[in-house]
């Protein structure tokens, strides 16, 4: 199907394909060379047979693409964490099963470590989370305490403003006070 790929879309719509690899939510994973060239096909859907049509999607809005909401943020305090794990990838691992780490402050206190969260829709804040650096098959694990310090709803962006009725879009500033310069037509205007 590759080959067959490549040769339909460099003969019919003279594209020349990066790559063509088979796709588990799919037929194939297509890369083009160039973000153009893919947005030219995002829209389109191309019939061969009654029973057979081509479409693209992008690969992070596929059919197993879903959206989750994160609409509460949490500062938590993570105790006990092993030194030697202070990590981005191992802390966003140890907060993963409930939110998404946005922010740790990295001090000198090795007692703790404090992490500022996203929290899942309806995602409970666990006593505990547990840490495993190193690679296999020589792993350790530590379960630390988990205190909320501060918790808060995410302030969701407003709609943009509505364009103005009447009126200029963008108007003119206002202008500066008669205190910022002198007045032309005023007796100091000789002596400034």
């Amino acid at each position: 199907m590759s080959n067959a790929l490549k040769d339909y879309f460099a003969c019919v719509h003279g594209v020349h394909l990066a790559e063509v690899q088979p796709c588990p939510i799919g037929d194939a994973f297509v890369r083009f060379h160039s973000p153009v060239e893919r947005e030219r096909f995002l829209d389109q859907s191309l019939q061969f047979s009654p029973h057979y049509q081509l479409r693209f999607f992008k690969h992070d809005e596929g059919m197993n693409a879903r959206f989750q909401d994160m609409d509460r943020e949490a500062w938590l305090m993570l105790m006990s964490f092993p030194e030697d794990a202070r990590s981005n990838s191992t802390i966003a691992k140890a907060v993963a099963g409930f939110g998404l780490l946005r922010y740790w402050h990295d001090t000198n206190n090795r007692a703790q470590i404090v992490v500022k969260v996203n929290l899942k829709d309806d995602a409970a804040i666990p006593h505990g989370v547990l840490v495993s650096p190193g690679l296999p098959p020589r792993t350790r694990s530590w379960m630390c305490p988990v205190f909320v310090l501060k918790r808060k709803g995410v302030t969701m962006l407003a709609d943009e403003e509505p364009t103005p009725p009447n009126g200029p879009l963008f108007p003119m500033p206002h202008y500066a006070p008669r205190w910022m310069h002198y007045n032309v037509g005023s007796q100091d205007a000789g002596q400034g």
